[in-house]
């Protein structure tokens, strides 16, 4: 009989409580009967075995864990065994959720402001896994397409290279995996391209020197209306070259 039993509060149950199946825990030997108890006094008896009222009967057990369970094996010379195992429960792994990844539609794939942007997923793994300024390199994160997939650990999305977007904007599950306990969470992550500003190159701006001395204070934020079209959200700024532009 393993020493520990260990089951993730995958469910966050705020009662902590988790359904052990105490059957599908230990392999059963031919011939050998199985019984459990609370306590080694009644094992050692053969008195008050835990039951359920499942129908077929079942020793499927709710528990918080923190409990030490008697199991009493019986062969068919009738020799009894008595040992216990513990019932642990781990819980779901502390990471930060990323709810947002957006960028640029600078990548022309199907053509201009095509909504379809290479999302590098993995440039999201630190942030996930770093709380409260704390790292966790025992956290593995993996990316699928739908919540059934992140909760079965399945078809999870090929990081080598970035993930182009299907629909703008799009929803995938993020799988966030204790490699020590196997305990997961999950949540959602939006993927959402955003179109590039079209900018409206804007007429000359003249003023006038008046005292002939070659130097005028010009208000550039006064062709802030003309550059930007009328497009909302747009945010202007000035640059003595294209790189400090860039």
């Amino acid at each position: 009989v393993p020493a520990e039993y260990p089951l993730c509060d995958n469910d966050q149950d705020p009662a902590g409580i988790e359904i052990f199946d105490f059957d599908g825990f230990i392999t059963i030997p031919t011939d050998i009967t199985l019984s459990y108890y609370k306590l080694e006094s009644n094992a050692i008896d053969d008195i008050n075995p835990i039951t359920t009222i499942t129908t077929p009967p079942s020793n499927a057990y709710p528990s918080s864990g923190a409990e030490t369970i008697w199991v009493r094996a019986v062969n068919l010379d009738g020799c009894v065994t008595v040992s216990s195992f513990e019932l642990v429960i781990d819980t779901v792994p502390d990471y930060t959720p990323v709810p947002l990844f957006q960028v640029c539609d600078d990548t022309e794939i199907t053509g201009p402001n095509d909504g379809l942007e290479p999302f590098d997923l993995v440039s999201q793994n630190n942030d996930i896994k770093t709380v409260g300024g704390v790292f966790n390199p025992d956290l593995t994160v993996t990316y699928h397409l739908t919540e059934a997939d992140a909760e079965a650990s399945s078809n999870p999305i090929d990081t080598a290279t970035p993930y182009t977007n299907i629909a703008n904007p799009q929803i995938i599950w993020v799988r966030v995996e204790d490699d020590i306990t196997g305990c997961y969470g999950a949540f959602q992550m939006e993927l959402r391209v955003n179109p590039l500003p079209t900018p409206v190159v804007p007429s000359d701006f003249i003023e006038c020197d008046e005292d002939n001395d070659g130097e005028i204070a010009f208000d550039l934020t006064l062709k802030d209306a003309e550059i930007s079209g009328g497009q909302p959200g747009v945010v202007i700024t000035y640059h003595e070259n294209s790189a400090a532009a860039e």
